[in-house]
Protein backbone atom coordinates (compact mmCIF):
# COMPACT_ATOMS: atom_id res chain seq x y z
CA UNK A 1 0.00 0.00 0.00
CA UNK A 2 2.87 2.38 0.92
CA UNK A 3 4.58 1.46 -2.42
CA UNK A 4 1.30 2.23 -4.48
CA UNK A 5 0.71 5.60 -2.52
CA UNK A 6 4.71 6.75 -3.57
CA UNK A 7 3.49 5.89 -6.89
CA UNK A 8 0.48 8.03 -6.76
CA UNK A 9 2.89 10.94 -5.42
CA UNK A 10 5.54 10.34 -7.90
CA UNK A 11 2.93 10.50 -11.02
CA UNK A 12 1.46 13.62 -9.51
CA UNK A 13 4.89 15.23 -9.49
CA UNK A 14 5.62 14.09 -12.95
CA UNK A 15 2.15 15.80 -14.02
CA UNK A 16 2.63 18.95 -12.63
CA UNK A 17 6.22 19.29 -13.88
CA UNK A 18 5.24 18.96 -17.44
CA UNK A 19 2.45 21.19 -17.11
CA UNK A 20 5.24 24.06 -15.89
CA UNK A 21 7.37 22.66 -18.52
CA UNK A 22 4.69 23.41 -21.04
CA UNK A 23 3.41 26.88 -19.41
CA UNK A 24 6.98 28.22 -19.73
CA UNK A 25 7.43 27.52 -22.75
CA UNK A 26 4.31 29.00 -24.14
CA UNK A 27 4.50 32.53 -22.33
CA UNK A 28 8.06 32.84 -22.26
CA UNK A 29 9.30 31.97 -25.60
CA UNK A 30 7.33 34.11 -27.42
CA UNK A 31 8.38 34.61 -31.61
CA UNK A 32 9.66 38.24 -31.68
CA UNK A 33 8.79 40.14 -34.84
CA UNK A 34 11.34 39.24 -37.53
CA UNK A 35 12.83 42.77 -37.78
CA UNK A 36 13.96 43.29 -34.13
CA UNK A 37 15.27 46.67 -35.62
CA UNK A 38 11.63 48.34 -35.72
CA UNK A 39 11.15 47.49 -32.01
CA UNK A 40 12.59 50.32 -29.81
CA UNK A 41 14.13 49.83 -26.29
CA UNK A 42 11.11 50.95 -24.20
CA UNK A 43 8.43 48.68 -26.28
CA UNK A 44 10.76 45.73 -25.69
CA UNK A 45 10.98 46.66 -21.92
CA UNK A 46 6.70 46.77 -21.87
CA UNK A 47 6.64 43.56 -23.89
CA UNK A 48 8.72 42.09 -21.44
CA UNK A 49 6.78 43.45 -18.42
CA UNK A 50 3.45 42.44 -20.14
CA UNK A 51 4.60 38.66 -20.48
CA UNK A 52 6.24 38.48 -17.18
CA UNK A 53 2.58 39.67 -15.46
CA UNK A 54 1.28 37.21 -17.14
CA UNK A 55 3.54 34.54 -16.16
CA UNK A 56 3.08 35.57 -12.84
CA UNK A 57 -0.60 35.69 -13.04
CA UNK A 58 -0.69 31.97 -14.38
CA UNK A 59 2.73 30.95 -11.91
CA UNK A 60 0.12 32.20 -8.98
CA UNK A 61 -2.81 30.26 -10.31
CA UNK A 62 -0.85 26.98 -10.65
CA UNK A 63 0.20 27.59 -7.10
CA UNK A 64 -2.60 27.52 -5.99
CA UNK A 65 -3.84 24.59 -8.18
CA UNK A 66 -0.85 22.78 -6.73
CA UNK A 67 -1.62 23.51 -3.10
CA UNK A 68 -5.37 22.06 -4.05
CA UNK A 69 -3.33 19.21 -5.38
CA UNK A 70 -0.92 18.70 -2.44
CA UNK A 71 -4.10 18.92 0.04
CA UNK A 72 -5.92 16.29 -2.35
CA UNK A 73 -2.58 14.26 -2.23
CA UNK A 74 -2.28 14.76 1.13
CA UNK A 75 -5.66 13.48 2.20
CA UNK A 76 -5.12 10.44 0.21
CA UNK A 77 -1.46 9.72 1.74
CA UNK A 78 -3.53 9.84 5.24
CA UNK A 79 -6.26 7.23 4.19
CA UNK A 80 -3.91 5.09 3.00
CA UNK A 81 -1.73 5.31 5.69
CA UNK A 82 -4.79 4.41 8.13
CA UNK A 83 -5.82 1.42 5.28
CA UNK A 84 -2.05 -0.11 5.84
CA UNK A 85 -2.23 0.35 9.52
CA UNK A 86 -5.51 -1.23 9.59
CA UNK A 87 -4.25 -3.89 7.07
CA UNK A 88 -1.09 -4.39 8.95
CA UNK A 89 -3.10 -5.59 12.03
CA UNK A 90 -5.06 -7.34 10.13
CA UNK A 91 -2.18 -9.54 8.73
CA UNK A 92 -0.79 -9.38 12.30
CA UNK A 93 -4.06 -10.65 13.89
CA UNK A 94 -4.15 -13.35 10.98
CA UNK A 95 -0.06 -14.33 11.79
CA UNK A 96 -0.66 -14.51 15.96
CA UNK A 97 -4.20 -16.70 14.94
CA UNK A 98 -1.54 -18.91 12.45
CA UNK A 99 0.75 -19.34 15.15
CA UNK A 100 -1.62 -20.38 17.93
CA UNK A 101 -3.29 -22.92 15.60
CA UNK A 102 0.63 -24.17 14.90
CA UNK A 103 1.03 -24.54 18.56
CA UNK A 104 -2.14 -26.13 19.14
CA UNK A 105 -1.64 -28.72 15.98
CA UNK A 106 1.40 -29.20 17.29
CA UNK A 107 0.94 -29.82 21.23
CA UNK A 108 -1.85 -32.27 19.89
CA UNK A 109 0.68 -34.26 17.63
CA UNK A 110 3.26 -34.63 20.72
CA UNK A 111 0.34 -35.63 22.28
CA UNK A 112 -0.61 -38.49 20.08
CA UNK A 113 3.25 -39.09 19.71
CA UNK A 114 3.70 -39.70 23.38
CA UNK A 115 0.11 -41.83 23.49
CA UNK A 116 1.83 -43.48 20.83
CA UNK A 117 5.04 -44.44 22.83
CA UNK A 118 3.20 -45.39 26.03
CA UNK A 119 1.21 -47.70 24.36
CA UNK A 120 4.04 -49.39 22.74
CA UNK A 121 6.32 -49.46 25.69
CA UNK A 122 2.95 -50.85 27.33
CA UNK A 123 2.87 -53.47 25.20
CA UNK A 124 6.37 -54.32 24.96
CA UNK A 125 6.18 -54.44 29.05
CA UNK A 126 3.19 -57.22 28.31
CA UNK A 127 5.49 -59.35 25.94
CA UNK A 128 8.62 -59.06 28.31
CA UNK A 129 6.26 -60.07 31.28
CA UNK A 130 4.64 -62.33 29.49
CA UNK A 131 8.11 -64.01 28.64
CA UNK A 132 9.23 -63.51 32.24
CA UNK A 133 6.49 -65.42 33.38
CA UNK A 134 7.17 -68.40 31.06
CA UNK A 135 10.80 -68.63 32.19
CA UNK A 136 9.46 -68.38 35.86
CA UNK A 137 7.24 -71.28 35.22
CA UNK A 138 10.11 -73.02 33.65
CA UNK A 139 12.70 -72.12 36.07
CA UNK A 140 10.04 -73.62 38.86
CA UNK A 141 9.43 -76.93 37.21
CA UNK A 142 13.35 -77.39 36.78
CA UNK A 143 13.92 -76.78 40.46
CA UNK A 144 10.95 -79.25 41.39
CA UNK A 145 13.03 -81.36 39.06
CA UNK A 146 16.27 -80.71 40.79
CA UNK A 147 14.39 -81.01 44.08
CA UNK A 148 13.63 -84.17 43.28
CA UNK A 149 16.87 -85.57 41.91
CA UNK A 150 18.50 -83.59 45.15
CA UNK A 151 16.01 -86.42 47.30
CA UNK A 152 17.86 -89.34 46.30
CA UNK A 153 21.58 -87.65 47.97
CA UNK A 154 19.70 -86.63 50.84
CA UNK A 155 18.62 -90.23 51.58
CA UNK A 156 22.68 -90.74 50.82
CA UNK A 157 23.59 -88.83 53.55
CA UNK A 158 21.56 -89.51 55.73
CA UNK A 159 22.40 -93.14 55.21
CA UNK A 160 26.19 -91.70 56.19
CA UNK A 161 24.97 -90.13 58.97
CA UNK A 162 24.15 -93.10 59.83
CA UNK A 163 27.40 -94.78 60.24
CA UNK A 164 29.14 -91.59 60.39
CA UNK A 165 29.06 -90.08 64.03
CA UNK A 166 31.78 -87.87 63.50
CA UNK A 167 28.68 -85.24 61.67
CA UNK A 168 25.48 -84.81 63.42
CA UNK A 169 23.80 -82.82 60.65
CA UNK A 170 24.13 -83.15 56.71
CA UNK A 171 24.77 -79.55 57.10
CA UNK A 172 27.73 -80.41 58.96
CA UNK A 173 28.86 -82.77 56.45
CA UNK A 174 27.89 -80.14 53.40
CA UNK A 175 30.11 -77.46 55.09
CA UNK A 176 33.43 -80.23 55.62
CA UNK A 177 32.91 -81.09 51.48
CA UNK A 178 33.08 -77.89 50.75
CA UNK A 179 36.16 -77.35 53.04
CA UNK A 180 37.69 -79.99 51.55
CA UNK A 181 36.65 -79.18 47.77
CA UNK A 182 37.88 -75.42 48.48
CA UNK A 183 41.12 -77.10 49.76
CA UNK A 184 41.64 -79.23 46.63
CA UNK A 185 41.10 -76.67 44.46
CA UNK A 186 43.28 -73.83 46.56
CA UNK A 187 45.82 -76.83 46.15
CA UNK A 188 45.14 -77.90 42.37
CA UNK A 189 45.45 -73.73 41.83
CA UNK A 190 48.82 -73.67 43.88
CA UNK A 191 49.95 -76.54 41.65
CA UNK A 192 49.26 -74.83 38.65
CA UNK A 193 51.05 -71.80 39.81
CA UNK A 194 54.16 -74.06 40.95
CA UNK A 195 54.24 -75.17 37.33
CA UNK A 196 54.00 -72.07 35.88
CA UNK A 197 57.11 -70.83 38.25
CA UNK A 198 58.97 -74.13 37.26
CA UNK A 199 58.17 -73.11 33.45
CA UNK A 200 59.41 -69.91 33.98
CA UNK A 201 62.60 -71.06 36.00
CA UNK A 202 63.46 -73.68 33.32
CA UNK A 203 63.16 -70.94 30.31
CA UNK A 204 65.30 -68.69 32.28
CA UNK A 205 67.57 -71.50 33.30
CA UNK A 206 67.71 -72.38 28.97
CA UNK A 207 68.15 -68.75 28.49
CA UNK A 208 70.76 -68.50 31.01
CA UNK A 209 72.65 -71.71 29.29
CA UNK A 210 72.67 -69.91 26.26
CA UNK A 211 74.17 -67.24 27.59
CA UNK A 212 76.44 -68.61 28.60
CA UNK A 213 77.49 -70.87 25.63
CA UNK A 214 77.45 -67.71 23.98
CA UNK A 215 79.86 -66.09 26.40
CA UNK A 216 81.90 -69.35 26.29
CA UNK A 217 82.05 -68.78 23.02
CA UNK A 218 82.88 -64.82 23.00
CA UNK A 219 85.41 -65.39 25.60
CA UNK A 220 87.40 -68.68 22.95
CA UNK A 221 87.34 -66.35 20.47
CA UNK A 222 88.77 -63.37 22.62
CA UNK A 223 91.22 -65.96 23.61
CA UNK A 224 92.33 -67.34 20.40
CA UNK A 225 92.55 -63.57 19.66
CA UNK A 226 94.72 -62.81 22.58
CA UNK A 227 97.07 -66.10 22.30
CA UNK A 228 97.29 -65.15 18.06
CA UNK A 229 98.63 -61.74 19.59
CA UNK A 230 100.65 -62.99 21.78
CA UNK A 231 101.84 -65.42 19.72
CA UNK A 232 103.25 -62.56 17.41
CA UNK A 233 104.27 -60.01 20.10
CA UNK A 234 106.65 -63.47 20.95
CA UNK A 235 107.89 -63.48 17.29
CA UNK A 236 108.27 -59.75 17.32
CA UNK A 237 110.35 -60.07 20.60
CA UNK A 238 112.57 -62.68 19.24
CA UNK A 239 112.82 -60.62 16.02
CA UNK A 240 114.19 -57.47 18.07
CA UNK A 241 115.78 -59.38 20.38
CA UNK A 242 118.21 -60.89 16.76
CA UNK A 243 118.14 -57.00 15.64
CA UNK A 244 119.41 -56.30 18.92
CA UNK A 245 122.13 -58.67 19.46
CA UNK A 246 123.16 -58.11 15.95
CA UNK A 247 123.31 -54.61 16.87
CA UNK A 248 125.29 -55.35 19.86
CA UNK A 249 127.66 -57.45 17.61
CA UNK A 250 128.09 -55.13 14.96
CA UNK A 251 129.01 -52.23 18.01
CA UNK A 252 131.39 -54.28 19.26
CA UNK A 253 133.01 -55.08 15.84
CA UNK A 254 133.16 -51.22 14.87
CA UNK A 255 134.08 -50.46 18.92
CA UNK A 256 137.20 -52.94 18.21
CA UNK A 257 137.65 -51.11 14.58
CA UNK A 258 137.74 -47.89 15.89
CA UNK A 259 139.90 -48.90 18.76
CA UNK A 260 142.47 -50.09 16.10
CA UNK A 261 142.02 -47.33 14.13
CA UNK A 262 142.42 -45.24 17.21
CA UNK A 263 145.65 -46.80 18.02
CA UNK A 264 147.11 -46.57 14.40
CA UNK A 265 146.27 -43.34 14.15
CA UNK A 266 148.02 -43.01 17.43
CA UNK A 267 150.85 -44.64 15.98
CA UNK A 268 150.98 -43.05 12.76
CA UNK A 269 150.84 -39.15 14.94
CA UNK A 270 153.62 -40.49 17.27
CA UNK A 271 156.01 -41.09 14.48
CA UNK A 272 154.93 -38.43 12.21
CA UNK A 273 155.81 -36.40 15.33
CA UNK A 274 158.73 -38.23 16.24
CA UNK A 275 160.29 -37.37 12.72
CA UNK A 276 159.05 -33.77 13.18
CA UNK A 277 161.52 -33.92 16.20
CA UNK A 278 157.95 -32.97 18.10
CA UNK A 279 157.86 -36.38 20.36
CA UNK A 280 157.22 -34.81 23.38
CA UNK A 281 154.13 -33.05 22.40
CA UNK A 282 150.56 -34.03 24.27
CA UNK A 283 148.62 -36.62 22.39
CA UNK A 284 146.28 -34.42 20.02
CA UNK A 285 142.64 -35.74 19.99
CA UNK A 286 141.67 -38.30 17.11
CA UNK A 287 139.86 -35.86 14.73
CA UNK A 288 143.60 -34.06 14.88
CA UNK A 289 145.42 -36.86 14.19
CA UNK A 290 143.84 -37.86 11.60
CA UNK A 291 143.64 -34.12 10.20
CA UNK A 292 147.94 -34.16 10.75
CA UNK A 293 147.86 -37.72 9.51
CA UNK A 294 146.14 -36.44 6.05
CA UNK A 295 148.32 -33.45 5.95
CA UNK A 296 151.45 -35.64 6.21
CA UNK A 297 150.92 -37.77 3.91
CA UNK A 298 149.11 -35.49 0.98
CA UNK A 299 153.18 -33.84 1.77
CA UNK A 300 154.32 -36.86 0.87
CA UNK A 301 152.66 -37.65 -2.00
CA UNK A 302 153.65 -34.31 -3.39
CA UNK A 303 157.26 -34.86 -2.53
CA UNK A 304 157.15 -38.61 -4.46
CA UNK A 305 155.20 -36.78 -7.70
CA UNK A 306 158.23 -34.30 -7.46
CA UNK A 307 160.79 -36.67 -7.33
CA UNK A 308 159.74 -39.08 -9.90
CA UNK A 309 159.47 -36.13 -12.14
CA UNK A 310 162.58 -34.79 -11.61
CA UNK A 311 164.16 -38.54 -12.08
CA UNK A 312 161.83 -38.46 -15.61
CA UNK A 313 163.87 -35.68 -16.43
CA UNK A 314 167.22 -36.86 -15.31
CA UNK A 315 166.77 -39.96 -17.39
CA UNK A 316 165.57 -38.22 -20.59
CA UNK A 317 168.15 -35.77 -20.58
Amino acid sequence: MAMASNHGEGQGHDGLEQYFSSTFERKLLVSMPEDEDLLTPATRLLEKRREMTEVEAELISQKESFSEEMERLARRKDKLREDEAKLRKSLKDYDKYLRENDLRRKRAQKKARDESITCREREDDLVRLHDENITARESRELQRVQIKTAEVYEVFLKRVLAHEHDYDEIGELLDRHATLKGTNEELIRQKELNQQRLETLQRDASRSREDHKVEMLRLNNKLASLESRREQAQADRLHWENEATQAEREACENTLLLGRLKMASANLYALIQARQGKGKEKMASTDKQLDKIKTYIQDLASICDEYDAGRSWVDDK
